[in-house]
């Protein structure tokens, strides 16, 4: 009898973490600032973040379906695709490639693809798999069919400037000084000249508040969602922030500029998520008084 019951609390044990880690869900935010253009009012953009080579079916059809659904006007891929030590990108490629045909797709390096040894190859890859890389660059996103006057905004994209192998040997504070030094150092060619809104992608959401001042709405991953997230409470740690760390998912608000944080798909071998499911981040952007909010 004892051994019935150890069994069927293994067999849920086990379905429970597969549910945690495996199961997808799609969180729905809206952010609302004057400063975005009117003739755009309603755009959704879909966020894809640290896919960490993990499978969601063959040919990722739960994430390319779930995606679908949502029917984006683009889709930002904020870093982390692969884990560091990857050789087999087969995973990472068959998402861009299934993203890509649904609607236009951007990504952004990460700190993994910093980290990895042959990332121009991955690089070449993703652009035949049909994403447009922003690492370090800028583009102007129109409505469907082009945009005249000021029906645009503008899409930053900037890569993680400090692999691993570099700050190995550094202190943590040392290490996130050095980043964002460099990171703000990126981003200011960038900036366009005309008043347009502003979209950052960002992998490390730790960098907002002191890199991304000019940015209306930085969009990061790379946090995990705090990797564990007991009921009610805030992740427990993230990677760059530390225990209890203040960005771990959702949406921020400091004035009128917002931070979006994905807790993402996949996560570090070995560490499951709990109470932190894989998820999507559906991002409708809308022309109005400065309103955010998850939905």
């Amino acid at each position: 009898m004892l051994i019935c019951i150890l069994l069927l609390v293994l067999i849920a044990l086990v379905a429970f973490l597969w549910w945690q880690n495996s199961s997808l869900t799609v969180n729905h935010i809206t952010f609302s600032s004057p400063r975005f253009p009117a003739g755009l009012d309603g755009y959704t953009l879909l966020q894809v973040s640290d896919l960490h080579s993990k499978r969601f079916g063959r040919g990722q059809r739960r994430l390319l379906r779930r995606a679908a659904d949502e029917k984006p006007a683009c889709i930002v891929i904020t870093g982390d695709l692969i884990s560091r030590g990857d050789r087999d990108f087969s995973a990472a490629l068959d998402c861009v490639k299934g993203l890509a045909a649904i609607a236009p797709a951007y990504f952004v390096p990460g700190n993994h693809e910093a980290d990895l040894p042959d990332y121009a190859r991955l690089g070449k890859n993703l652009t035949a798999a049909g994403a447009v890389l922003l690492e370090n660059r800028r583009v102007e996103i129109r409505p469907a069919g082009g945009g005249e006057g000021d029906t645009y905004f503008h899409l930053l994209g900037v890569a993680d400037p400090l692999p691993r192998r570099e700050a190995v040997t550094m202190e943590k504070q040392a290490e996130r000084q050095l980043r964002a030094a460099r990171t703000t150092e990126l981003i200011k060619p960038l900036l366009p000249h005309d008043d347009g809104f502003c979209l950052l992608l960002l992998h490390h959401p730790e960098l907002w508040e002191p890199c991304a001042p000019a940015a209306d709405l930085t969009v990061s991953g790379h946090a995990h969602g705090g990797q564990v997230r007991l009921p009610g409470l805030p992740g427990l740690f993230a990677p760059g922030q530390g225990a209890l760390p203040p960005y771990t998912a959702g949406l921020y608000r400091e004035g009128e500029r917002g931070l979006v944080v994905s807790r993402g798909l996949g996560g570090k071998k070995g560490i499951p998520r709990i109470f932190n499911r894989p998820e999507l981040v559906s991002i409708r952007l809308c022309h109005g008084e400065p309103i955010a909010k998850n939905s």
